[in-house]
């Protein structure tokens, strides 16, 4: 099971990477901010969160270059982190005073985190039950948190519309997508603070956890990749449905 739960992590790393190089590449074409602040935001997550797991199992652990590497690609989550509040608000609440001012302290927060990680010499190991790492599950469900309530809130709005036929039902469904994705991550960010703060136990060595993660980790790829690059089915689907209802 925890082979299976560790390829559904993968899994994730995987789908995450692919739909972060994709809108990159659709920014370049398109040069929307929002592609390229998500775009960040995934490829940032992904390389960080894999980059270091692969690094310290396979590569440097326990070597002189452990520490820079692991150093390096920290700041990919990073930067990641920062992209997605600073989406949050210039998607959402472009003109809100209070969301500026939420991503300034998110960003901010997320930079020091990253500080305190170096001084502390998180890095030069492999420990993660460190100030510096449960500060940062807290910025990224902060994050996660807020780009649910926004993404739901949409919704909401939308579906009223799409009843009298003045929304798009596919980016609609697109919506509500990335606010169930935003809500798998969340909970998954949840659970693992848990068993590392909790309990003292890694997430895989607590069945509960374990099954919790797995279930979490199909739900997040497959809402995650419909919400931004839904296929063509869907699309029909959701098109149909829309002109049946109106």
């Amino acid at each position: 099971m925890q082979a299976f739960a560790a390829l559904s992590m993968l899994g994730i790393t995987i789908v995450t990477l692919v739909v972060g190089v994709r809108l990159v590449l659709t920014w370049r074409r398109t040069r929307g901010l929002p592609e390229l602040l998500f775009g960040i935001a995934f490829v940032g997550g992904g390389v960080g969160m894999a980059g270091i797991q692969l690094g310290q199992r396979m590569l440097w652990g326990g070597t002189t270059w452990a520490a820079p590497m692991n150093t390096f690609l920290y700041a990919f989550q990073i930067a990641g982190t920062v992209a997605l509040y600073t989406v949050n608000w210039r998607l959402w609440r472009r003109g809100a005073r209070w969301a500026q001012a939420l991503c300034a302290a998110g960003c901010t927060l997320a930079l020091v985190v990253y500080g305190i990680r170096i001084v502390d010499g998180d890095f030069a190991s492999n420990n993660v039950h460190t100030r510096g790492v449960a500060l940062f599950q807290v910025i990224r469900f902060g994050v996660m948190a807020w780009a649910c309530a926004e993404a739901f809130a949409h919704y909401a709005q939308l579906r009223r519309r799409l009843r009298l036929g003045l929304a798009d039902p596919v980016a609609t469904n697109q919506i509500l997508l990335w606010g169930v994705a935003g809500t798998a991550t969340a909970s998954t960010t949840l659970i693992i603070s848990w068993c590392l703060f909790g309990l003292g136990a890694h997430p895989l060595d607590v069945p509960v956890a374990l099954v919790a993660l797995t279930v979490l980790a199909f739900l997040l790829s497959a809402s995650m990749w419909c919400a931004f690059f839904p296929p063509t089915a869907l699309r029909r689907r959701l098109e149909a449905h829309a002109a049946a209802t109106v």
